[in-house]
């Protein structure tokens, strides 16, 4: 009874179904092909279908069946298509339970492609319920559509990518909908060729590969607009084929987007480098980034006009000249100023333009450093020359590198005092005379010590100031030396006139050296003594000779006077005759030069003839004069016991007399004597001699405190009389004159000096 019962009840869901007219849009539960439309059948299926179309491109619909009933057993239904060539379903059967028959279970219809151009085909679904005891089936469940894809068209692809104005790319497939019986061109264009460009131009489809997908690329253009996003689209401009169904075929355009890159703005390059305060440049570029619709200009400055400077103070770019990079140059500058490196700005402003889109755009500043070129330190130049202990002076100067921001004041010492001293305590610089040399005058100072030539040192103490790059920094001393003018000169001879050693050629310690300063003036090198170089070739009595002297502005100097007779004989050269005088010496006469030198109340005069010192009668006699310049050196002796050291020259002498013998022999009794635990004894040359008379002494002309005994007579020395090689050089201590008219073979008094150095 329940099998029949079951079997009446299918009967009844197939004949309602039966009953229900095709396309019937009446009832929503009635017609299979509306979307998520539920179809009871009887009281025992429930289908809700979701869409009623299918392609032949492979679209598919879902449907989903259940019971509406408990079935007392496994209850299959198998699901079929009415056509295989139009649909195919998955699965293909559901089985229901006792559990699960409430359960909506889900079947899939796919369009299939049939490659004819057949139209859109109707198809049905028909489902049939089964379980072990019967099997029924109900037909046209659902009625769908597969959509043919077999007509004349293009099947175009989604659009991957997108375009854009910095080359961005998009694509797409394209490929026939349906094989063609010749071959189809398709001629692909852009409607807007400013925007994009398409590639390739055409395409060409075969019967053999008109299912096989070929690739659009279409490339972004730039336009240097700013015109936002531009839409545009890929049209087929014509289709060509001798198949008349592709032939002049109209399909749809393809729309694309062109995404803009052009914003008003400014490409500001970067900064060259560094500038320079010793006017070192640096530059940098500046464009716009897109296209104006009129001119842009753009105020230049800079925020420190003291570190740089910049041209040009304005850049213009017109729409013809927009992308074309102008130069600005920026200049440093010189502040003189120890700041360290300095950072500045230069300001470009906001731009002018009756383009609103660059009106008021500000674009980047660019910053620089300019490079200080100031160091906080001292320029100290070199001394002009040695001082010297009979006063001659030396410079130098001083200056500042940097322009401080305070005074700088240093102080200045002398390392020896008793050698030189320097003109001012104190240097002050200020902003204002930073850069200006300062000179400092070293003055020699006189010891009357023959400690020969002494360095000393001009002191520049560490600065002080309000100016902390400056306060503290130590200048460089300055190293002076202070020539001795206790040195007395060789006597200048050159040749030996005999074969007994000890005579003036046989010694040299300080060898005749003068420099002509070329100012009318010379300089000896050994005393330091500046001369006048050439006499003005007059004669005066003696007082007009002080007076000529005393009023004497010769080489920038006044403080000349008359030499003194050993001075005079200082410069006489025993190796010369007619004149025995340096030739540096101009026109030296060979008559007599006045000294300064006292005999009583007459004055000692020079010959330059072969030199000799003698005094004048007559203070009214007229003399030629040469003056000299520098300070005097002041006898004075220690007494050694049977020794006595001139400290002024440095000379030791024998305290007592060596008793009379001739020159050769005197030479020879010299150089074999042995005092004071010495052994390096010689007979003193004409001017070493001269150097032992004290004016102020007379009848002996010599300081008879150190050299008790001492005669009035003649002494010996080792120079030989040039003009009559048979004499030599001696000097009359009852005046302290120098003669040349003693014959050699004459025995006449002795003292040995030695020393010298």
């Amino acid at each position: 009874m329940r099998r029949c019962n079951l079997l009446f009840f299918l009967i009844f869901i197939a004949t309602i179904t039966a009953c229900q007219p095709e396309g019937n849009s009446g009832s929503s539960k009635s017609d299979p092909t509306l979307n998520d439309t539920n179809v009871e059948l009887g009281i025992g299926v429930d289908v809700v279908v979701e869409g009623n179309k299918t392609t032949e491109t492979g679209e598919s619909i879902l449907f989903k069946v259940r019971l509406t009933s408990q079935p007392s057993e496994q209850i299959n239904v198998d699901i079929i298509c009415s056509n295989n060539n139009e649909g195919m379903v998955n699965p293909v059967q559901l089985s229901f339970t006792e559990t699960n028959y409430q359960t909506f279970q889900e079947v899939t219809v796919t369009g299939i492609d049939d490659n004819e151009d057949d139209g859109d085909q109707i198809y049905n679904i028909q489902l049939i319920v089964s379980s072990d005891s019967f099997s029924e089936t109900i037909p046209n469940v659902l009625k769908l559509t597969n959509i043919d894809d077999d007509t004349p068209g293009l099947n175009i692809g989604d659009i991957s990518g997108a375009t854009t104005e910095e080359g961005g790319q998009a694509t797409f497939t394209l490929r026939l909908r349906f094989q063609p019986i010749a071959d189809v061109t398709v001629s692909l264009a852009s409607s807007d060729t400013n925007e994009a460009a398409v590639e390739p131009a055409f395409l060409n489809f075969t019967p053999e590969n008109w299912d096989i997908n070929q690739t659009v690329t279409v490339t972004g253009i730039d336009d240097d607009l700013i015109d936002g996003d531009q839409i545009y689209s890929i049209y087929f401009a014509e289709i060509e084929s001798a198949d008349l169904g592709y032939d002049s075929l109209v399909v749809q355009n393809v729309g694309l987007i062109n995404t803009d890159d052009d914003s008003p703005g400014f490409t500001v390059g970067p900064v060259s480098g560094d500038t320079t305060e010793a006017g070192g440049q640096a530059t940098f570029s500046v464009k716009l980034y897109c296209e104006p619709v009129d001119d842009v200009t753009i105020a230049i400055s800079t925020t420190n006009s003291g570190e740089g400077i910049v041209s040009p103070t304005s850049l213009t770019f017109t729409p013809m000249s927009w992308d074309i990079e102008q130069t600005v140059t920026i200049t440093g500058q010189d502040d003189d100023v120890d700041d360290d490196d300095k950072s500045y700005t230069i300001e470009l402003a906001a731009a002018s333009s009756l383009d609103t889109d660059y009106h008021g755009l500000d674009p980047n500043d660019a910053d620089v450093i300019n490079t200080d070129d100031d160091t906080a330190g001292f320029t100290i130049g070199s001394i002009s020359g040695d001082t010297t202990e009979w006063g001659l002076t030396a410079t130098f100067t001083a200056r500042l590198n940097s322009e401080p921001t305070a005074d700088v004041a240093i102080d200045i010492s002398s390392s020896d005092p008793g050698e030189g001293t320097a003109s001012t305590a104190q240097l002050t610089f200020t902003p204002a005379n930073w850069d200006t040399d300062q000179t400092v005058t070293v003055t020699g100072a006189n010891d009357n010590v023959a400690d020969r030539d002494v360095i000393y040192s001009i002191l520049l103490a560490a600065a002080s100031s309000n100016d902390n790059k400056y306060d503290g920094e130590n200048p460089p001393d300055v190293s002076v030396t202070n020539i001795d003018n206790e040195k007395i000169p060789d006597g200048g001879q050159a040749a030996s006139y005999t074969a007994t050693f000890g005579e003036d050629n046989d010694y040299t310690f300080h060898s005749l050296s003068y420099a002509n300063n070329g100012d009318g003036t010379v300089t000896d090198n050994v005393t330091g003594l500046m001369w006048q170089r050439q006499d003005d070739d007059n004669t005066y009595n003696f007082a007009d000779a002080i007076s000529y002297c005393s009023i004497l502005n010769l080489g920038g100097y006044s403080d000349w006077r008359l030499a003194t007779a050993k001075e005079l004989i200082s410069i006489s050269d025993f190796g010369r005759i007619n004149p025995s005088i340096d030739p540096v010496f101009v026109n030296t006469n060979l008559s007599r030069y006045w000294s300064s030198t006292s005999a009583g109340s007459q004055k000692f005069f020079v010959i330059f003839q072969n030199p000799t010192a003698v005094p004048s009668m007559h203070l009214t006699d007229t003399n030629y004069v040469r003056c000299v310049r520098g300070e005097q050196s002041v006898i004075a002796y220690v007494n050694n016991g049977t020794t006595v050291t001139a400290t002024n020259t440095g000379l030791i002498w024998q305290k007592g007399e060596g008793g009379q013998r001739s020159w050769e022999a005197a030479l020879t009794y010299c150089e074999g004597l042995s005092l004071g635990g010495q052994n390096d004894w010689r007979l003193p040359n004409a001017k070493e001699l001269h150097s032992l008379v004290d004016p102020s002494f007379s009848g002996p002309s010599i300081n008879t405190t150190f050299f008790p005994g001492a005669t009035s007579l003649n002494h010996w020395s080792s120079s030989t009389v040039l003009s009559n090689t048979s004499m030599a050089y001696n000097v009359i201590f009852s005046w302290g004159s120098v003669h040349n008219s003693v014959s050699k073979t004459t025995s006449i008094d002795v003292r040995c000096v030695r020393g010298g150095q």
